[in-house]
């Protein structure tokens, strides 16, 4: 098989429009840092460190108690989303996903997307689907919305002055707050007088009763108002001034919003710096503040929560909660680490750019010598920058990244206090440390940690981090006069030239990860596997308990072999579809490794990848990938323990043998070193067969008739007067745990029952050889189910397999394989969901029928 690779203009193109589309926030961010910077040109970083000062801890306190509430009325609104779609989820544990989806969420940024691809990790493994993870975030983000029209129409009707700043007339300002508060009005009206769910394309969305849609409007607008309140105890705005800094706060949070960029940063600063009617001192001095109450705060709380949800674990708790702990380890801990690590990087590279206290660099003047606290600070900035790269690596899971993130943590929390006596950002450093700790057995992948791609959107986030920084640095300093000597000045004073070496070094290291990445060798486009190889394979085959390992003799599929090499994964290419085949084999240790590099490949390549005919016993891995999933069918296990032909349920294949027999059939398995000399005769049978059937050759998942993957198995034959009339090649598996068949054909006057007789007498020979098991393969679409709620592909599965007899017979192959009595087993194809996921399977369908064309013959 030659792998079709994507065309080098489109790849160039898609690529462009990546990168195209991850600019827009970096431009947006340059934007606000402009505005920002000009608002605040006659303010000094001195005057706002007094404003923070005289806040005080009571209403910093108080926007903390005012940001978790604002956390709670947000999370509720999962309940109400799970009861319009009739979900019976236990409310403490719906409303947990949603605390720390939303705490998370709201960090990172597009909160639609993360926040929902959160709670998708949370929900795959209580049963409900991706569908169900975006109908709730959608719902969420609807209430987000009415939240802002809600507040800002009550200012606006209330203060119609409130956005004098924007030049709108104040006729103009009442005429939109009374807009909002109608369409506010309308939408539970509109919710009473339709019933019937929304449609968009093939999805279907509930539509809520008029009371949850009441109770969704007021507890959108209560999120808003908490949060709004919180900034307001740090602002203190007159009477007077309270509705208008509601209306500022409510368009900045909508600004952050489109903007998006992580936690709105830079936008939603920009339009309060703007719009509030109070000092600039004081508004960038709550500005800091609410940063921490709002954001820092709840992030810092769900990552902590995550970690001891992790360790639970490994301790005797109640069942109930060591369910909820194993969900939140191995779907959230991740995430909640790596952004926690992200703030930590950025917390060292906004101390590197802004002034030390004088009092504490008085004191590190008789402890440490002026050498050490230079370094510290440069070592201090750059393990802030690597911080925000190994970031990457633990939402990745990787063993290598946590390590690494471990011992940056470390030196940034030595360099924090070497530099300036920083006890603030060492306690970061260490709770990150602490988190880490309590989830490492969350991070158990094996792989590299520059193997993972630093994909556009971490790239942008990078950026904004370290542009913040340099930014707040130009400002702290605004007042240095420029000149070349500050290069070369080191004294315990000089804050601004240390900001200068920091920043230039930051921009060397910068600059060799980018030169690092394009002169990187890529990786040859894949191949069918070599004879080398092949031979590489052989001893982790013959170790496989699956017998279909043996289909990569084929060598119609590339190999993608683990670091140790004592394990594989085989895949196919058609179109953008890089597609493996079963399982990864080899040791159980190996598996989850093999099933991210192989992800982070397709990732790099911009490819879609494809995990086709998958067990249930790995489905866990592919539900952390974030992979929807489509089940194929159902796959037939002999257990040969309880295989005798005795006995009423095995009549029908006791006559077929008894009446082959009378016609003369003898059975006889060929060694595979005696195979190469039947192949004359097995050959002419193959052609027979196919002609017959009108028929072509499959691959990938099927064997076809190649005489170097024949003479690599026995062969079971069956014989009338010393002649063969049917065969079918032998699989085996290591440590006898399973036999099965791949190439099955007969002559054209082979006796009646001939394949019968052939199986039987193939469980016969398995048994006696001390086998497990006699796989008889899949019966495709059995075992779907078009009950009312099943998914769309559930019940097009039934129906074709129903009534889909033009096309193949998929009932008569399921009732056949039941005259084995058979166990079966589910089979599935994990992929992206929506529309990659009928494009994966349309693919691989193509794969296995040799072309699309294939796929509508036999």
């Amino acid at each position: 098989m030659t792998a079709r690779m994507p065309t080098y203009r489109s790849s160039i193109a898609a690529a462009f429009a990546r990168w195209l589309w991850a600019a827009i926030p970096i431009v947006i961010f340059g934007v606000c840092v402009f505005a920002v910077r000009n608002k605040l040109a006659d303010t000094s970083l001195d005057a706002i460190a007094v404003a923070v000062s005289q806040i005080g801890i009571a209403p910093f306190l108080g926007a903390v108690v005012l940001a978790g509430l604002s956390y709670l009325a947000m999370s509720l609104q999962d309940l109400l989303a799970l009861r319009t779609l009739k979900i019976d989820l236990p409310p403490g544990r719906a409303l947990y996903i949603g605390l720390v989806s939303n705490a998370i969420g709201q960090t990172a940024g597009a909160s639609l997307l993360s926040a929902g691809a959160l709670r998708w990790r949370f929900y795959a493994p209580l049963g409900l689907s991706a569908r169900d993870a975006g109908y709730v975030s959608v719902f969420t983000e609807s209430s987000f919305i009415f939240g802002m029209a809600g507040l800002l129409g009550v200012a606006l009707v209330a203060a119609p002055n409130s956005v004098s700043h924007l030049s709108i007339p104040s006729s103009l300002a009442m005429v939109i707050g009374v807009a909002l508060l109608s369409a506010l009005l309308t939408y539970p009206l509109l919710a009473s007088a339709r019933r019937a769910p929304l449609r968009l394309g093939p999805v279907e969305a509930p539509v809520p009763q008029p009371r949850i849609a009441v109770t969704q409007v007021v507890l959108g607008i209560a999120d808003t108002l908490f949060a709004g309140l919180a900034l307001a105890v740090l602002i203190e705005p007159t009477s007077a001034q309270f509705l208008p800094t509601m209306a500022a706060f409510a368009l900045a949070s909508a600004a952050a919003a489109a903007s998006g960029i992580p936690a709105g940063l830079g936008s939603f600063e920009a339009v309060l710096l703007l719009m509030a009617p109070v000092t600039n001192e004081r508004v960038a001095a709550a500005l800091i503040l609410y940063r921490v109450a709002y954001y820092l705060v709840p992030l810092a709380t769900a990552a902590l929560t995550q970690a001891v949800a992790q360790r639970q674990t490994a301790f005797g708790a109640a069942k109930r909660a060591r369910a909820m702990a194993e969900i939140v380890a191995r779907n959230i801990a991740p995430r909640a680490a790596g952004a926690l690590v992200a703030i930590a990087g950025l917390v060292l590279l906004l101390s590197g750019a802004t002034p030390a206290l004088e009092f504490r660099m008085e004191i590190l003047r008789h402890i440490l010598p002026l050498a050490v606290v230079e370094m510290s600070h440069l070592a201090a900035s750059l393990t802030g920058f690597a911080l925000l790269l190994l970031a990457r690596g633990l939402f990745q899971r990787t063993a290598a990244a946590w390590t690494f993130t471990m011992i940056a943590l470390a030196l940034g929390a030595t360099a924090s206090l070497a530099k300036g006596l920083d006890f603030e950002e060492a306690l970061v450093m260490i709770l990150a440390m602490v988190v880490l700790t309590l989830g490492r057995d969350a991070f158990h992948r094996q792989s590299a940690v520059f193997e993972e791609p630093l994909t556009p959107g971490w790239l942008v986030t990078v950026a904004v981090f370290v542009g913040a920084s340099v930014w707040l640095g130009l400002f702290a300093y605004s007042n240095v006069q420029y000149s070349r000597d500050l290069w070369w000045q080191f004294e315990f004073e000089a804050d601004a030239p240390r900001f200068l070496r920091a920043t230039l070094a930051i921009a060397i290291a910068a600059g060799a990860v980018a030169l690092w990445r394009l002169l990187k060798v890529k990786r040859a486009r894949p191949h069918c596997a070599t004879p080398e190889e092949l031979a590489r394979v052989a001893p982790i085959i013959a170790a496989s308990p699956a017998a279909d390992a043996n289909l990569a003799y084929l060598g119609d599929k590339s190999l993608l072999f683990s670091e140790a090499s004592d394990a594989f994964l085989m895949y196919g290419v058609r179109g953008r579809s890089w597609i493996a085949f079963s399982d990864p084999v080899g040791p159980p240790e190996r598996i989850g490794e093999l099933i991210w590099r192989f992800r982070e490949i397709c990732d790099l390549r911009n490819v879609r990848a494809v995990y086709y005919q998958i067990d249930s016993a790995h489905l866990q891995r592919y539900i952390d990938l974030g992979f929807s999933f489509l089940k194929l069918g159902e796959e037939a296990r002999v257990p040969l323990a309880e295989f005798d032909l005795i006995g009423k349920k095995w009549s029908n294949l006791r006559n077929s043998r008894a009446r082959a027999q009378k016609e003369g059939a003898t059975f006889e398995v060929i060694s595979k070193d005696c195979v190469a000399a039947v192949l004359p005769r097995l050959q002419q049978i193959s052609n027979e067969w196919l002609a017959k059937k009108g028929a072509r050759e499959k691959r990938f998942t099927l064997g076809r008739f190649d005489e170097a993957y024949l003479t690599r198995t026995p062969c079971g034959v069956l014989k009338v007067n010393g002649e063969i009339k049917a065969f079918a090649n032998i699989l085996q598996s290591g440590h006898h745990e399973e036999a099965s068949v791949d190439l099955m054909r007969q002559a054209n006057d082979a006796p009646q029952g001939a394949m019968d007789f052939l199986f039987v007498e193939l469980c016969f020979w398995a048994k006696a050889q001390g086998f497990r098991w006699f796989n008889l393969g899949l019966a495709p679409l059995s075992g779907l189910e078009a009950r009312k709620l099943a998914p769309a592909w559930t019940k097009i599965g039934a129906l074709v397999f129903g009534h889909g007899e033009q096309f193949y017979n998929f009932a008569g192959l399921r009732r056949y394989k039941e005259k084995f009595n058979p166990i079966w087993r589910s089979k599935y194809m994990a992929s992206p969901g929506g529309i990659d996921a009928v494009i994966a399977l349309t693919d691989a369908s193509a794969l296995v029928s040799g072309g699309y064309a294939g796929m509508f013959g036999k």
